[in-house]
């Protein structure tokens, strides 16, 4: 679990953080609303540049790219079913959830993300 927090306001208090290949891919597919709303860290062991897929996702998510120095790098709302996207830069972490959630962080925020 983790909490993702900027400028010091918890955005997302109870996020699930995926760290195998398998959960990676899969992320918030065929997910309920409220484990949408409650978000989905997805961590890789280095930076990447890797594509991102809603197939089988049932609603449109807001997604945010965070690098290994926690700063912002791309966001995003991508609609069910878009085959592949690449974020602009390297990141580490994605950080998927409903749309609107992440409101209040943009491209160049450094956020905090607190794994317990």
């Amino acid at each position: 679990m983790a909490k993702l927090i900027c400028s010091k306001k918890v955005i997302l208090p109870d996020m699930k953080v995926v760290k195998n290949p398998i959960g990676k891919a899969i992320g918030l597919m065929f997910a309920s609303n409220e484990k949408i709303a409650r978000g989905i860290c997805l961590a890789n062991k280095k930076e990447s540049r890797c594509g991102i897929t809603t197939i089988f996702c049932t609603q449109s998510l807001e997604m945010i790219f965070v690098n290994s120095k926690n700063v912002v790098v791309d966001k995003v709302i991508l609609r069910p079913w878009v085959l592949s996207y690449v974020p602009k830069k390297p990141y580490k972490y994605v950080i998927e959830s409903k749309v609107s959630s992440l409101n209040y962080i943009y491209i160049g925020d450094k956020v905090n993300l607190m794994f317990f």
